[in-house]
């Protein structure tokens, strides 16, 4: 069941009556329900992991609240950090693991959803983290432990940012979660809801879902077309993953908005920054900010020198890229990432920058482009054959053949194209700091957003790409 699916519109319809049917004090339970209810819809056992994990979390937490010296809740906060990690490396990354160990090829080595018959619980990465840095928190004495079971469930399973995140923190998310008790959405909240789901869904279905079908042709069989196409192809995917995952997470704050509920950002504009730190600051910004918190800062940050803030960004980065998943591109993508983060630091330590800020843009796009290459590849060698082919026939570009060898029709490419530059357009005038709802009342611009999806959307994939991870 997904946000773009006519069941999850059925589901909703039926949280919502259920919602406001009940006395404001037990919407907690309904929450609560409805939450277990959209995670084991597809696979019921997993509802289990999701509980087991909740209850460590709140037992451990608990325990290291009743104790009054940091050092001695270590052995409590170790419980969860084992059962948590435990689970998650458990499940995620058997595949990988066993592919090691068994001698065969890791750069052959390909995960989606799962690998074999290691399936992956969907979503476990994002609640993973979430009630991690609970129990973080309140082994730090940041944060007093929950004492309503029920309500904690709620917090680790509420069902909008369940699977993809924004990855909530305690002290934001649970105050809210107890407010639903006695607090009703205002106007504002709903207005902003509606129109953000409905910015999301176009999105999803009119943007990234249109540019994934051009996007999956040229993954698919590279061999077939020329260098400068396939590096279109890195530039549309970048597209499509910020246009699937950011969409969303706007869905995602919408129907919490509905409820009353504020999520995160987690997203400010990242397609039109001028510096790599400054788009991964703005990309992904709860998982970002997970990293930076619990790992950065507690490895030195970068308040020990170059090298030892050199050494801590690709600590980062290479474990996030292993979050993404137990496959050698994503390791690679991750350490990449690092390297060119810090080659920028260092560049800019040297006293270098470039002036024009159009090239800057370009320049960023341009080595994000390429690294997603690798993200979106099944695998390593798949990734190497399209890179060969690409760089290999950089020179020998021939537009016609390769429009021709895609075999979609031309108006769908050209809707397609529309579809995007109209989400550079809003997105480039929100970033330069005008606000289109000062001119366009909510109610019409839903409206507007809800017809043009309806009528140049691609329906054929439900699937977030974010699911896997």
């Amino acid at each position: 069941m997904t946000f773009v699916s006519f069941t999850f519109f059925l589901f909703f319809l039926g949280f919502g009556i259920a919602w406001y049917s009940v006395p404001k004090n037990s919407r907690w339970i309904v929450l609560l329900l409805a939450s277990y209810t959209f995670y084991i819809w597809h696979e019921p056992v997993y509802g289990l992991l999701l509980f087991l994990s909740t209850s460590v979390d709140f037992l451990t937490a608990r325990k290291m609240d009743a104790i009054a010296v940091r050092k001695k809740r270590k052995p409590w906060l170790w419980l969860s950090l084992l059962t948590n990690l435990g689970l998650l490396i458990g499940f995620k990354y058997a595949g990988f693991f066993h592919t090691l160990f068994t001698g065969k090829d890791p750069v052959a080595y390909t995960t989606l959803t799962g690998a074999g018959d290691y399936l992956i619980p969907i979503g476990i990465s994002f609640y993973t983290f979430q009630t991690l840095s609970y129990t973080i928190d309140v082994y730090r004495g940041e944060a007093r432990a929950e004492r309503h079971f029920g309500k904690f469930a709620v917090f680790v399973s509420f069902f909008p940012q369940l699977i993809a995140g924004p990855i909530e923190r305690f002290g934001k998310l649970m105050p809210q979660i107890h407010a639903i008790s006695y607090r009703t959405p205002t106007l504002d909240q709903l207005r902003n809801g509606l129109h953000l789901i409905a910015w999301g869904c176009f999105k999803k279905i009119a943007v990234a879902d249109r540019v994934g079908v051009v996007v999956d042709l040229l993954f698919d069989q590279p061999a077939a077309y020329s260098g400068l196409t396939l590096l279109a192809g890195g530039f549309l995917f970048l597209v499509q993953l910020y246009a699937d995952f950011s969409g969303y997470t706007d869905i995602a704050r919408g129907l919490a908005s509905l409820m009353g509920i504020e999520l995160s950002i987690n997203w400010r504009y990242p397609l039109f920054r001028t510096s790599l730190r400054s788009f991964w600051r703005n990309w992904h910004i709860t998982l970002t900010h997970w990293f930076r918190d619990y790992v950065y800062i507690p490895l030195g940050g970068s308040k020990k020198g170059f090298s030892v803030t050199a050494a801590n960004i690709f600590i980062v980065t290479l474990l996030s890229g292993f979050w993404h998943g137990a496959n050698l591109t994503f390791l690679l993508w991750g350490g990449l990432t690092g390297f060119y983060l810090i080659m920028e630091r260092l560049v800019k330590k040297a006293g270098f920058h470039i002036k024009i800020p159009a090239i800057s843009w370009l320049w960023v796009l341009l080595i994000n482009a390429l690294l997603f290459i690798l993200f979106r590849s099944e695998s390593t060698r798949h990734c190497l054959d399209y890179l060969g082919q690409m760089f290999g026939n950089m020179m020998h570009f021939d537009p016609v053949r390769d429009f021709i060898q895609l075999g979609i029709w031309h108006v769908s490419i050209g809707v397609t194209f529309l579809s995007v530059v109209f989400l550079f357009l809003k997105e480039y005038i929100e970033f330069k700091g005008v606000q289109i709802r000062n001119f366009i009342p909510a109610y019409l611009r839903i409206a507007i957003l809800v017809v043009v999806t309806l009528m140049i959307g691609e329906f054929s994939n439900e699937a977030f790409i974010y699911f896997m991870f």
